[in-house]
């Protein structure tokens, strides 16, 4: 019974992957769908109020909060449309491999209890067949590639900068995609307004000191599996953190690489991996 169980939940897992990709361009599609189908009809009066200068006349203000409407719509639907031809493109560029996004994929996790690290830090043993499986999967393109990504964290502000400021920012880690990394006052302030902080002032930042700077690197192989499947010694944790695991440990590793946009899934296995004659041992 407990094998029975357990087995569900491996394919539970596993479902949750092979189901991602077709979710989220089901919901791309949606968002493009509803702005497509609906209409707003603004009479010439309200655009020739708002044009002459009439911004508090009715009609211009509602004219000006539709317009501000339709612009955040317009943003989301053309983030929706990039997204859904990503996806796309994955699909016949590599269409034996399961494309998500990295959001997905800590969804999917933590939901599971499961974390990811590269699959130098697995323990447990790989069935053949899934090594197979790896070895042969497409190379991926060079523009598919993830590169190195740096980040930088705020350490500290300039005397006048607002105390709520700091606190919002002294945790985050906002990526930083120039070579010079001495003039990064605007990514901060760009963060902050992109949370709907219209008010700030980049020159609140503090240019050259106490900025703590780190890379990433997330090229190779990677692994979700419960966190009792890894030696994590040397790893540094990060945004998603490692999760709790509970006593029940489904076998259910999912190897998968990170590429433009998101992760490819290249093999996963479950319980036939407690196999003998399956399973082989992992090289470090």
């Amino acid at each position: 019974m407990f094998k029975t169980l357990q087995r569900k939940k491996v394919e539970e897992i596993h479902s949750a992957f092979d189901n991602a990709q077709s979710e989220l361009l089901v919901e791309a599609n949606r968002i493009i769908n509803e702005y497509n189908n609906s209409q707003v009809i603004i009479s010439e009066k309200a655009v020739l109020l708002n044009q002459l200068g009439f911004k508090k006349n009715k009609q211009a203000v509602v004219y000006n909060s539709i317009i501000k409407d339709l612009e955040v719509k317009e943003s989301v639907v053309n983030k929706s449309k990039n997204f859904a031809a990503l996806i796309n493109y994955y699909s016949t560029e590599y269409p034996f491999l399961k494309f998500l996004t990295e959001d997905k994929l800590d969804i999917i996790c933590k939901k599971y209890k499961l974390i990811y690290a590269p699959v130098g830090n697995y323990k447990e043993d790989v069935p053949i067949k899934n090594l197979l499986e790896i070895k042969n999967a497409k190379p991926l393109l060079e523009k598919d590639i993830v590169k190195p990504a740096t980040y930088i964290k705020c350490m500290s502000v300039r005397s006048e900068t607002p105390s709520w400021v700091f606190n919002v920012m002294k945790d985050v880690w906002v990526e930083y995609k120039k070579s010079d990394m001495t003039n990064f006052d605007k990514y901060f302030a760009d963060y902050m307004i992109g949370l709907g902080h219209s008010n700030v002032d980049k020159n609140w930042f503090w240019t050259n000191i106490e900025t703590s700077i780190k890379t990433v690197d997330k090229s190779g192989l990677f692994i979700a599996a419960p966190k009792s499947h890894f030696d994590l010694n040397g790893l540094g944790e990060e945004k998603n953190g490692f999760f709790s695991v509970t006593i029940f440990e489904p076998k259910d590793p999912i190897v998968f690489r990170y590429v433009r946009g998101g992760i490819q899934v290249l093999t996963k296995w479950g319980l036939e991996a407690n196999d003998a004659d399956l399973a082989v041992g992992i090289l470090n």
